[in-house]
């Protein structure tokens, strides 16, 4: 199967929060997401997102 790196993630979890950023592949800069909650279900929903629309 061939695989391949469509973005990367940057995550800083902190005590009360995660921030988010992503960066598409072979581009820069990066781009910030934002501030979430602690809850990881959260990220999960913010990442799926970015995914279906390529960053």
């Amino acid at each position: 199967m061939d695989e391949s790196i469509n973005f990367f993630v940057g995550l800083d979890a902190r005590k009360d929060s995660i921030s988010v950023a992503v960066c598409e592949a072979g581009r820069e800069p990066s781009r910030f997401l934002g501030t979430l909650g602690p809850d990881v279900q959260g990220v999960i929903k913010t990442l799926r997102k970015t995914a279906r629309r390529g960053t």
